[in-house]
């Protein structure tokens, strides 16, 4: 079988229309994703870069979707050219970091003070 472009690009956006983000996070953030590395690369039509790197910031903000974050800080010029708030996704990987390192620790008690 042939790879379809317009009937792949169709499926994405059908994907990420009208579900709801919550319950399904992880899946509208691959759809974005792919969608906007679709637009990006022009497959299904003309490029239309200025879309994709938006779709690939709401796959990144509000989906959490990692390996947008990552295409979008790999690219962070052409992103902030067309209008992406690369510091703010800067932010979220950082921020998503901090807790996957403070997720092993267990605090301990701190020792009381002696009375004088």
């Amino acid at each position: 079988l042939m790879p379809d472009p317009e009937r792949s690009a169709k499926m994405y956006r059908d994907g990420v229309k009208g579900h709801d983000i919550d319950e399904f996070s992880e899946q509208v953030g691959n759809a974005r994703f792919m969608l906007g590395q679709s637009m990006i690369e022009g497959v299904g039509g003309a490029p239309r870069p200025r879309s994709g790197f938006r779709q690939l910031e709401a796959a990144a903000l509000l989906s959490d979707n990692r390996d947008a974050a990552q295409y979008l800080l790999e690219n962070h010029e052409l992103a902030a050219y067309y209008g992406v708030n690369v510091e703010r996704i800067r932010g979220l990987l950082t921020e998503t970091a901090e807790k996957a390192a403070g997720r092993g620790r267990v605090a301990l008690p701190q020792p009381k003070r002696p009375k004088k």
